[in-house]
């Protein structure tokens, strides 16, 4: 099993931002990767391209978690659910964010991606277009697939496993009891079951993303068959 969700408030350096309205473009790229923050000329999101803006968040002193929080709000929100919640974006739209030298702005950039996270090209923005397909992995080695695979399990939503910016990652095992508990807050809170959750690992961890990402079912779909991974 394997999940992860945000208990973590963001500090007051933080400032709100909005991200881009209907009637402002939509901003994209065509970059081979994100390595590194989208650079060069912006294309037409109409035409082929690999990276999209989802979002910024502007403030003083920004950490990579604090922008991390903030930006899956914010591209939760451009993707096209409303009230922004703790959903799992699609792969159309897989979070990636920068924060400048000066830590007074982050860019949160989305990436076209395969099945198995490789980024692809692809036509048309990601604005409104909805939060499926979500991310599926692999029931028992846990990479990313294809959804609709017999051994698929979609990952629909995510929980915030950090207590403050600066935090340590805690382990494997202590970082999948933190996910299993705030997995279970936030299914609650939706009437749901967490079935299955999936840790970012301390390389993500250290990059500044704290999100752990869950499966939530119904009660009378639950199997009880998932265990953690170690």
């Amino acid at each position: 099993m394997k999940t992860l969700i945000i208990v973590l408030a963001l500090g007051a350096a933080l400032l709100p931002q909005n991200v881009a309205s209907a009637a402002e473009p939509a901003t994209c790229w065509n970059v081979p990767s994100a390595a590194t923050a989208p650079q060069g000329p912006k294309v037409d999101c109409d035409s082929r391209h690999t990276a999209e803006l989802l979002g910024r968040v502007r403030g003083t002193r920004l950490t990579a978690a604090g922008a991390w929080q903030e930006c899956q709000a914010r591209a939760v929100r451009y993707v096209g659910q409303r009230p922004a919640g703790s959903f799992a974006l699609p792969r159309t739209a897989q979070l990636s964010v920068y924060v400048t030298p000066n830590r007074r702005q982050a860019l949160c950039v989305g990436f076209n991606t395969s099945a198995r996270g490789t980024v692809v090209g692809r036509v048309g923005s990601v604005r409104d277009a909805g939060l499926t397909p979500r991310v599926c992995r692999h029931n028992t080695s846990w990479k990313q697939q294809a959804c609709g695979l017999a051994t698929s399990v979609p990952m629909t939503n995510v929980a915030w496993l950090s207590t403050s910016p600066g935090q340590r990652y805690p382990g494997n095992q202590r970082a999948l009891r933190l996910a299993g508990q705030q997995c279970l807050a936030v299914a609650t809170a939706q009437g749901l079951v967490p079935e299955a959750w999936f840790v970012p690992g301390p390389a993500a961890w250290a990059d500044g993303n704290r999100f752990a990402q869950c499966q939530f079912v119904t009660a009378d779909e639950t199997d009880t068959g998932w265990l953690p991974i170690t």
